[in-house]
């Protein structure tokens, strides 16, 4: 379920949302990570019009629903085999947790902010669509976390003459 998260995450990020930004001829705002302004926001929504603004809306309410919800089921799994209990469990956890609440609640706002640049939400936007990206990172560190973890595990009991 990870790997289908992940994949279909990268197809939002990667291909879906930058076409429709080209297409538009403008940058779509969750793909700024360092934030974005009220005029950002404007231009951007000049540029999508109204056609382009519900392709847009189309676009978080299906693949960039389903994704971020994908990955923190599939990372909450993972996280749940490599702490079977204790606090740090918790505290993995509460990442890919985080990360779709916020992915969610980011598509929304950011939604809401293109409806309506001059009155809109645009500060929240863009600061859920920074800590979406800040999640995303800690997410990846967490992957290379477990990764190390696991292959140590297993040369430790190679050494210790467990694995044949």
């Amino acid at each position: 379920m990870v790997t289908v998260g992940v994949l279909m995450l990268l197809y939002v990020l990667a291909w879906t949302l930058p076409q429709l930004g080209a297409a538009a001829g403008t940058v779509i705002p969750e793909l700024r990570p360092l934030g974005f302004g009220r005029e950002e926001i404007a231009a951007a929504a000049a540029a999508l019009g109204d056609a382009g603004l519900e392709q847009y809306r189309y676009v978080h309410r299906s693949s960039g629903l389903f994704a971020p919800v994908l990955v923190a089921l599939g990372w909450l799994g993972m996280v749940t085999l490599a702490y079977p209990r204790g606090a740090r469990r918790w505290a993995m956890r509460a990442v890919p947790v985080l990360f779709a609440v916020v992915w969610v609640l980011g598509n929304r706002t950011v939604d809401a902010a293109l409806a309506d640049p001059e009155g809109g939400p645009v500060a929240l936007a863009s600061a859920l669509v920074i800590a979406r990206w800040a999640l995303l990172v800690l997410l990846a560190a967490q992957a290379v976390y477990l990764l190390v973890r696991l292959v140590r595990g297993k040369i430790d009991a190679f050494a210790r003459g467990e694995l044949v």
